[in-house]
């Protein structure tokens, strides 16, 4: 019988638990068993048979949404959209097929898709952290160097000179992979002042998604926003009063908020 090597901890899962589970978060084999590793991608389809399910009863409704985010692309202005359902109805599927059409005309399209969890979102701007580790593909127990240069490749291929470091900075303290602050005066400062800190980060985040946004399209996605942060709700509608190249935000909470 396989065991877990001592010393390590992990969450292991029977294969009726696997099946319900399997779509929401990573689960990885090992020593014969399956463990949990954190949360999964929030935009993969759910397979019936190999195959996407379609979209039944919902083509009115998904082809609105296209179009009015697809104008909002064109004429450059920023759009914030709410869709509201009882649980179960089907909004996390409707959801997938707007973004599959809007990547269909905009292959540019830039997205960054996050779920609000009344658990896994408890501390400040943990949502928009999330949404960014996902983005850039940063795994759980991933080694804290290796989360910095992740970040640091984006920003470095998005943003000017000037303004990448600082940035950069401020983006890896917010997913969780932090750089000493002996030779950066400005983060020294602001983890001596949550008011500071909170500032840095919101102007970084802002800086990051208007500079996307003035090279393609850029959509946000959120799930369960009902259950998101405050921190990052305040941030999401500061992106969307200051970034001067504007986009469209498609947020999607359940059970009738």
């Amino acid at each position: 019988m396989s065991r877990i090597p001592e010393g390590e901890t992990r969450i292991c899962v029977d294969d009726d638990t696997r099946l319900l589970l399997q779509h929401r978060y990573n689960i990885v084999q090992a020593h014969g068993m399956h463990f949990l590793q954190g949360i999964g991608a929030t935009d993969e389809s759910r397979l019936l048979l190999g195959k996407t399910t379609p979209i039944v009863g919902r083509e009115r409704e998904v082809g609105h949404l296209v179009d009015m985010l697809e104008e909002g692309f064109e004429d450059r202005t920023s759009q914030a959209v709410l869709v509201v359902a009882p649980a179960g109805v089907g909004k996390s599927r409707f959801r997938q097929e707007v973004l599959r059409r809007l990547r269909e005309h905009n292959p540019g399209l830039a997205s960054e898709v996050g779920r609000a969890d009344v658990l896994g979102n408890a501390g400040s701007y943990s949502l928009i952290a999330y949404m960014l580790r996902q983005a850039l593909g940063i795994q759980v127990g991933e080694p804290i160097e290796a989360q910095q240069a992740k970040v640091a490749q984006l920003m470095n291929l998005v943003l000017a000179p000037e303004v990448a470091p600082r940035v950069t900075e401020f983006m890896c303290e917010l997913v969780g992979a932090p750089f000493p602050d002996e030779r950066s005066i400005r983060l020294r400062a602001a983890r001596q002042d949550a008011q500071i800190m909170a500032s840095q980060i919101e102007t970084a985040y802002v800086d990051l998604i208007r500079s996307l946004a003035q090279r393609n399209p850029v959509i946000i996605i959120v799930e369960d926003l009902h259950w998101a942060d405050a921190a990052s709700v305040k941030l999401l509608d500061t992106v969307l009063e200051r970034v001067d190249q504007e986009f469209p935000v498609f947020s999607g909470p359940s059970g009738g908020v």
